[in-house]
């Protein structure tokens, strides 16, 4: 059922994103379901709008970073992950 629920989500969002696209509620919200459906190019097209216009949550950036590595972008992935970093430099789940 939750699976059922997160499509139903990714559709509306999606259809909400045509709508204003330009709005980072929306593009954050979308590219977090996405990546939870582990529709990984969708996710990462909207979370690199999102993080484009903010620089929060550390989610975001999180997310932004798995989905690069879904789609084989390592340098992407890379980037993200450091970006996450350098702002939350003593957070002990960030210490590799």
């Amino acid at each position: 059922m939750a699976a059922a629920n997160a499509y139903e989500a990714a559709r509306f969002l999606t259809a909400a994103c045509a709508q204003t696209p330009d709005d980072p509620e929306v593009l954050l919200q979308l590219g977090l379901t996405q990546a939870d459906l582990r529709n990984f190019s969708e996710a990462r097209d909207a979370l690199q709008a999102y993080v484009a216009k903010r620089d929060q949550p550390p989610e975001a950036w999180l997310a932004l970073a798995r989905s690069c590595e879904g789609v084989g972008d390592a340098k992407g992935a890379a980037s993200a992950y450091q970006h996450v970093i350098a702002l939350y430099p003593n957070d002990p789940e960030l210490q590799f």
